[in-house]
């Protein structure tokens, strides 16, 4: 859960100095989507799963997926932001950390509990939305991880690594902690363990600010083959859901934990690998095409 935000953090961390947005990082968002989304269908369709109609290929065409959604219209906010930012000093943005943590993640995040304790219907005190804050999974939150990655980058001091890690591992067990009480203590109360896994809990926003404040501490020079395969992490995105959904778990309930975590990390190794084929495969053949496109014609019509 931490790695959603974490993944929205570092992107904003490199995008907080922009001045302007680039068009051409929208088509190659756009461009992967349909990739993948086109590309299964067709799959799909050989191996009589889909069926050609108007309605399916519409489907596909308009974006579903609310992550890439949100993530485009941070993209294009993200100049403005940084305007906004450079004009603030110091104190003025540790007063919008707060601010933000505190009304759109803490006072969100207790509004949320309310409701799960008791019979108040509370969602209209959501500061996010009548209907609540989704867990999380709103713009509001992608504009939190967007400003709380540009306010890092502006850091006059660092953490100290091993701060971070057991800052980092002091939230999981917390989080963890809360869930097993919640789930063996309290189940007949019917509270609904979202709320601890919600991306705008306060103590999963935490765990994702501290993964990023260690491992930029880790000094690790220029590595080309992790910057390689760092660029198929959207791809990775877009592709694990196919793969999860034609696997059968049912096999791993008698595991032990070891024989669990050996699955998982074979799994992730595996899903990453096929990721970044795919991603190999659009780079050589669509992006190919458009850099083509840009050239013969972009670069064409600036010169006319």
């Amino acid at each position: 859960i931490c790695s959603v935000n974490l993944f929205i953090l570092i992107s904003c961390y490199f995008l907080c100095s922009r001045v302007q947005s680039s068009n051409k990082k929208l088509v190659q968002l756009l461009s992967q989507y349909w990739f993948v989304s086109i590309g299964m269908y067709v799959v799909g369709i050989i191996i009589r799963k889909n069926s050609l109609g108007i309605a399916a290929l519409i489907e596909i065409i308009i974006p579903k997926n609310y992550f890439l959604v949100f993530y485009i219209i941070v993209y294009v906010f993200s100049p403005y932001i940084n305007i906004m930012l450079e004009h603030l000093n110091c104190n003025d943005r540790k007063r919008l950390r707060n601010l933000l943590i505190g009304i759109f993640s803490i006072y969100s995040t207790v509004i949320n509990v309310l409701m799960c304790f008791t019979n108040v219907n509370a969602e209209n005190m959501n500061p996010v939305s009548r209907s609540g804050d989704s867990y999380g999974y709103s713009i509001v939150q992608f504009f939190i991880m967007y400003l709380l990655g540009a306010l890092l980058s502006k850091e006059d001091h660092f953490c100290k690594k091993s701060k971070s890690i057991i800052l980092w591992q002091s939230n999981i067990l917390i989080i963890f902690g809360i869930a097993v009480f919640l789930d063996f203590m309290l189940l007949k109360r019917e509270f609904t363990l979202d709320v601890v896994w919600a991306y705008s809990n306060p103590l999963i926003i935490f765990s994702s600010v501290h993964i990023f404040r260690a491992f930029r501490e880790i000094e690790m020079g220029c590595i080309k083959a992790v910057n390689s395969l760092a660029r198929a992490s959207f791809m990775v995105y877009l592709i694990h859901p196919y793969i999860l959904s034609m696997l059968d778990f049912s096999f791993i309930k008698n595991f032990n934990i070891l024989q669990l975590l050996f699955v998982l990390i074979i799994l992730s190794i595996l899903t990453y690998c096929i990721g970044f084929f795919v991603y190999m495969i659009w780079e050589l053949t669509i992006h190919k095409m458009e850099i083509i496109f840009e050239k013969r014609f972009v670069s064409e019509k600036r010169q006319s």
